[in-house]
């Protein structure tokens, strides 16, 4: 298995959260933002609070201060498992 592959047990406990998250509060409203063609911008208030935007920036502001892609590259597969890529989380997630 490639390096990129191993995760850390916190990054698979953060990994299980974001699925657990995803599954209940994006995808069920995911088909009613495409229609509308925005997504609400409580789901990224809520998707923020959960701590899944903004990994990479200090947590002075607001981030989790970590710059470990692996957690990001979780947002992303994650998001796509879930059929939610017009949710647009990914993009509150660029370190570089």
């Amino acid at each position: 298995m490639s390096p990129a592959r191993d995760f850390t047990e916190e990054q698979n406990m953060f990994r299980d959260a974001c699925r657990r998250f995803l599954e209940a509060e994006i995808q069920p409203l995911m088909q009613r933002w495409r229609e509308a063609g925005i997504v609400d911008r409580e789901a990224f208030r809520k998707t923020g609070e959960q701590g899944f935007l903004m990994i990479w920036p200090d947590e002075k502001f607001g981030g989790m201060g970590d710059t470990d892609f692996r957690f990001e590259q979780i947002i992303i597969e994650e998001t796509f498992r879930a059929d939610c890529p017009e949710c647009f989380n990914t993009l509150h997630n660029r370190f570089e």
